[in-house]
């Protein structure tokens, strides 16, 4: 109905398609709610690869949780624990009892169970893994790439804008028309007024 109307004020058709698809674009790509000034405001679904370091970035302790029970079930012990310090990053702690027993488990090569040990203390030892610095990487760059991502999303999306330019303001002059034709209308029937009748007689006569 709304394009009709435009198309009647004088929008061409081949316009309004453009601005369509404009706004089908614009709607898939950006969220509706909860916009962040910086990152977060490109919509789950429309980059896989956002995606991805958005579950980084958001979920990492999932991941970390993930990977600690990966661990028990490989050495089978039971009190492991993945560990973050600012100045160290992520590693895995073992009580001194359970040094020799974990260190029985490792598998040299595996990205995942290759144990390197980082830092002896009297609570215990820490390890590294080549998949747990992988991962500290992965975490700590996930916010940086996101917000590179998005902001490339934007680019985009401002260029196709710029390209629309044409269509959206034929569609702003169109709804610019329909408005004042609306309002018109709702005043004169507010107002009970009607077209004049013109006649070759001279006279003028107002009724009501």
């Amino acid at each position: 109905m709304l394009k009709s109307a435009l198309e009647k004020v004088g929008v061409e058709q081949g316009l309004l398609t453009v601005a369509e698809k404009l706004y089908e674009y614009l709607y898939s790509l950006l969220k509706e709610e909860g916009l962040n000034d910086e990152i977060d405001y490109i919509r789950d679904g429309f980059d896989a690869e956002i995606d991805e370091l958005r579950k980084i970035a958001y979920h990492s302790d999932e991941m970390l949780i993930a990977y600690q029970q990966e661990v028990i079930q490989h050495t089978n012990i039971a009190n492991v624990k993945v560990k973050y310090i600012s100045n160290q990053g992520y590693f895995l702690e073992v009580t001194p009892k359970d040094i020799a027993a974990f260190e029985a488990t490792c598998v040299k090569g595996d990205p995942k169970y290759d144990f390197i040990r980082r830092q002896t203390l009297k609570t215990g030892e820490r390890y590294i893994t080549p998949y747990l610095e992988e991962l500290q990487h992965k975490i700590l760059a996930a916010q940086f790439q996101l917000k590179t991502k998005e902001q490339a999303q934007l680019l985009i999306a401002k260029e196709k804008i710029i390209d629309a330019v044409k269509a959206l303001t034929a569609l702003a002059d169109g709804v610019a028309w329909l408005d004042i034709f609306v309002t018109h209308a709702i005043f004169v029937h507010e107002k009970k007024w009607v077209r004049p009748e013109l006649i070759a007689t001279g006279m003028l006569r107002i009724a009501g």
